[in-house]
């Protein structure tokens, strides 16, 4: 199956919900970025502590300085990484269609909800193959499925509270893979019924399916391959 004609697609549940997704993802971002300048500030603070004590001849540590140096430098570094994922995000909808890397924009994607997962006290590994063949897909709303498949494999994390996801390639299609979940269950799979996931589906030409016993669920996706 492939992806449908962007004329036909189904905008009244993929327009909306794309935005829903677009926000949620924005306002974890912002929280990320405000929780490292809170970082910065208080050892800007510190630093300036150390400036005052300096200036009455109290003796200072060059070790401590060096520490709250080492902490904005990390900081700063991170906020760097926030903002080019930020970006990549964005730019994510630029174009609705084209060639694209599954394993890039799966990492992007991990990237992006590592928050929820902290949240929810869930590892998110992932253990892409050495080389995959480029798909033609809709970089946005892939990264939006992605993040659904995500978000209902987290919620059917086992034991361990990890969620492996993979990618398997095979003669003519990619299959992104959520895997270590307990045993699933048909009401479990019911998610894929949403018209919204129904609709990212059909868009980007992927096949859900489900592994009740092993504990696995994913999506196709064609490939020229």
């Amino acid at each position: 199956m492939k992806a449908q004609d962007p004329a036909v697609w189904a905008w009244d549940e993929i327009g909306p919900e794309g935005l829903r997704f677009y926000g949620k993802m924005s306002a974890s971002i912002s929280h990320e970025v405000k929780n490292v300048l809170a970082i910065i500030n208080e050892n800007a603070g510190l630093l300036n502590d150390l400036v005052m004590m300096a200036e009455r001849g109290v003796a200072v540590e060059p070790q401590r300085l060096v520490g709250i140096a080492g902490t904005i430098d990390k900081q700063v570094r991170r906020a760097d990484l926030i903002a080019k994922n930020l970006n990549r995000f964005a730019h994510s909808a630029d174009h609705l269609q084209g060639e694209v890397d599954l394993a890039e924009w799966v990492e992007l994607a991990l990237a992006l909800v590592g928050r929820f997962a902290s949240n929810r006290g869930i590892r998110l590994e992932f253990s892409p193959p050495p080389a995959t063949p480029p798909v033609q897909s809709a970089p946005f709303f892939l990264l939006n499925l992605i993040w659904l498949g995500l978000d209902m494999a987290m919620e059917l994390a086992g034991p361990d509270k990890t969620v492996l996801l993979q990618i398997e390639v095979a003669a003519g299609r990619l299959g992104l893979v959520y895997d270590r979940l307990k045993p699933l269950s048909d009401n479990d799979w019911d998610f894929v019924t949403d018209g919204h996931v129904r609709s990212l589906a059909l868009l980007l030409g992927a096949n859900p399916w489900q592994d009740v016993k092993s504990g696995r669920f994913g999506f196709d996706l064609p490939c020229e391959r």
